[in-house]
This record gives C-alpha cells, sequence and structure tokens, in this order.
C-alpha cells in the first residue's frame, strides 16, 4: 500500500459550473518553503549541480561506449550501469533547481533535502564499486588491457568526483518554512 506523504499538503474544492457538473479541483494548503542560503547561492548552487550532473553523464556514457574488457565483467559492468537511475535523479534536482521559484511546497523542498543527498550518496557509491569491479579484472582478469578498459575507469572516477561534489551542493539548497 503506497502513502503518499503530500496528501495532507492539499484541499479538494467542488464547484458547479452552469451546466450543472461537477468541477473538483486541488488547492496546496501545506507549508511554503524558501531557501535558507538565499536565492542566488541557490541559482548559483543549481548552476553548478546542472553541470555536474552533464559532466556525469558524459563520462558515464563514455565509459560504456568503447568496447573493453572491464565492460564486459559482470561485477565491474552491474554497478556501472545502474549508476543511471541516480544520475537521472541528480538530474531532476538540478533542473528542480533551476527552475523552481520561491516560496516553493513541500514536494520540491523534499527534492533538495531527500532526494539530492540519498542520489549523490549511492552514485558515489555505484561509481566506486564500478571502479573497484574494473581494477579487480584489469588486475585478476586475463584478457590484455585495452583502452577503452582506461576509459571505463576514468569515467566512473568523474563520476565519482561529480556525485561528492553534488552532494557537497546540498549545503546551498536546502529549504526551511516560509
Amino acid at each position: 500500500m503506497a502513502i503518499d506523504r503530500y496528501t495532507k499538503d492539499y484541499q479538494l474544492k467542488d464547484s458547479v459550473d452552469e451546466r450543472g457538473r461537477i468541477h473538483t479541483e486541488t488547492e496546496y494548503i501545506g507549508k511554503y518553503y524558501v531557501f535558507s542560503s538565499g536565492v542566488q547561492s541557490a541559482r548559483t548552487a543549481g548552476k553548478r549541480l546542472a553541470l555536474l550532473s552533464g559532466l556525469s553523464w558524459f563520462s558515464f556514457l563514455s565509459a560504456l561506449s568503447f568496447p573493453s574488457t572491464t565492460g564486459h565483467t559482470f561485477y565491474a559492468l552491474l554497478p556501472c550501469v545502474f549508476l543511471a537511475l541516480p544520475l537521472w535523479l541528480l538530474s531532476t534536482v538540478a533542473f528542480s533547481a533551476l527552475r523552481v521559484k520561491e516560496p516553493f511546497i513541500h514536494r520540491e523542498a523534499d527534492r533538495f533535502s531527500l532526494r539530492l543527498p540519498a542520489a549523490a550518496t549511492v552514485a558515489s557509491v555505484l561509481s566506486f564499486l564500478a571502479i573497484l569491479g574494473g581494477a579487480c579484472s584489469l588486475i585478476f582478469g586475463t584478457m590484455p588491457t585495452r583502452i577503452g578498459d582506461l576509459v571505463f575507469l576514468f569515467g566512473n572516477l568523474i563520476c565519482f568526483i561529480c556525485a561528492i561534489l553534488c552532494k557537497k551542493q546540498m549545503v546551498y539548497l536546502a529549504a526551511k518554512p516560509q
């Protein structure tokens, strides 16, 4: 059973039009939030987050594009492939940070305070596991090292660094009730 944590933030309003039809509209009645560090620093952090997210996507796709031995190793490839989900979540937070206007609603505040640290942590763990798996594949494997192996490792290293830097942006994107 799914629980929607935002149901108490909305109220349903019924109205009748001239033809006698009932229309139900939702009205937000919850708390409004603002950035605790200010709008300018939040916009700057949003731009940094978008840049880091774009760089992460580029390095992620580069790591998977070149033929490599590590790219065919299950324990190196699996964390790298699952890295796409937290990168997508980081991208949605970056997009929200660039488009949100103060004051914003509870759902948007939770994106900054809950989704950003979780996605950055999972992205850093998965990219570290991909680096570790790729290094083990190169050390203990029997196949010769190719240029794609280095691209795989370097791409995941860039994803790891970007995820750590994304997590540092959450200080500037912290939300507080208005």
